[in-house]
């Protein structure tokens, strides 16, 4: 599925498929370091900001988890310990089936065409604002 907006000089395109088969995932998970693929991978989906001079910044799944670090941990749900320290005399939480935690982390910042031109500046986002 493609959908396209125009806004201004950009153009914006999403492209919807479906999340990943098995056999699609297998042959994917051996690209990545990763102890484990997310669940529903949608690897085929994909954002795209096109101008009409050329420049263009996608927003890729598989990129975005190159970008991964398997080796650290960075995500920590607040409430985690005191949910474990709640729950140690339960019999199942020592049964770890995955030995990784379900968020994925990355600095993945998207990807863009040789006609993107990308200049140091001074300008900071106003986060109070946004």
């Amino acid at each position: 599925v493609l959908d396209t907006y125009k806004f201004g000089p950009w153009t914006i395109s999403t492209s919807k498929s479906h999340i990943l088969t098995s056999e699609e995932s297998d042959t994917i998970s051996k690209q990545f370091e990763l102890p484990h693929l997310p669940d529903m991978l949608f690897a085929n989906n994909k954002v795209t900001f096109t101008h009409e001079k050329g420049a263009s910044l996608q927003f890729l799944p598989l990129e975005a988890l190159k970008r991964v670090n398997p080796n650290e941990d960075l995500v920590r749900v607040s409430y985690s310990k005191d949910w474990l320290a709640a729950r140690q005399e339960s019999p199942h939480l020592n049964n770890i089936v995955h030995p990784f935690d379900w968020t994925y982390t990355t600095d993945y910042k998207g990807t863009i065409n040789d006609q993107f031109k990308c200049e140091i500046s001074d300008a900071i986002i106003n986060y109070e604002k946004l």
